[in-house]
């Protein structure tokens, strides 16, 4: 979809309010290009649209956010539509749905689906077709986020502006506790898979109890295994927190039982 809608954006045929709405989704990425700080982080969670409906529902006027921003785009292209039906087309497999504490999926940067010589109204018709996709599949993320009596978790997608594109970097946090010394310590637990180039697929898991953390990175590219190491101790000394580095990937979890929701990504 962003593939899609960075070529879009470069159409000058497009309605006004439609260029204007990808422009919004667009400057919702968060940049590779820079030093990525705790606030930068920290901000692209909070507009990840994982929050939108909590902000909505406290009366709170939302941050800028993904979910918002892309159910703004969609109304735009409907409204380009005339409200015309736009069916469907074949698309290729989408990434597994979000589902807690099973395997994460990075997503990296695509080609553009988009003809080069496509006109406006299919440029339109193939972006609500992928805008709507992507709605569901952060609704899915919202879903798999619910609380279910075993403690709090969230999962959510961040796209990253990258030299080679928008890639998609998924993330689940849980809060997590654990005794010692007979005390009941609360602590954290972060996973998230990213594939950005040149590194290609990585996954990081954290644990954070107390002022103790540790973090154990798998690179599923041999050659990406020299420059993560290079990197530890930097890392183990900024958290601090001891650093395992391993080739491949983590072990993958039991399946989960079957859900009840459609996904609609697809």
């Amino acid at each position: 979809m962003f593939a899609d809608l960075a070529r879009a954006m470069a159409s000058p045929e497009l309605p006004a309010p439609v260029r204007a709405a990808i422009a919004q989704v667009m400057a919702l990425r968060t940049p590779l290009d820079g030093p990525l700080t705790a606030e930068t982080l920290m901000r692209a969670v909070a507009q990840s649209g994982l929050f939108l409906e909590a902000h909505l529902a406290d009366g709170r006027e939302p941050p800028p956010d993904l979910k918002a921003a892309l159910l703004r785009l969609g109304a735009s292209l409907a409204a380009a539509r005339g409200g015309e039906a736009v069916a469907e087309s074949p698309a290729k497999a989408p990434p597994p749905p979000p589902v807690r504490g099973a395997a994460l999926t990075a997503q990296p940067a695509a080609a553009t689906t988009l003809p080069v010589d496509a006109e406006a109204p299919e440029i339109v018709g193939r972006l609500q077709v992928a805008v709507d996709q992507a709605v569901a599949r952060q609704t899915l993320h919202q879903l798999a986020s619910a609380p279910d009596g075993q403690g709090g978790a969230w999962m959510f997608e961040l796209p990253l502006a990258t030299p080679q594109g928008t890639a998609l970097a998924q993330f689940e946090v849980q809060r997590d506790g654990r005794q010692a010394s007979g005390e009941f310590v609360p602590g954290w637990r972060l996973r998230f898979s990213i594939e950005v180039e040149p590194l290609g697929p990585v996954h990081v898991h954290l644990g954070l109890v107390g002022d103790r953390a540790c973090v154990t990175v798998w690179a599923e590219r041999a050659e990406s295994l020299q420059p993560l190491r290079r990197e530890a101790a930097a890392l183990a000394d900024a958290l601090p927190a001891e650093v395992v580095i391993h080739a491949g990937a983590p072990q993958p979890p039991a399946p989960p039982p079957p859900g009840r929701f459609l996904d609609r990504t697809s």
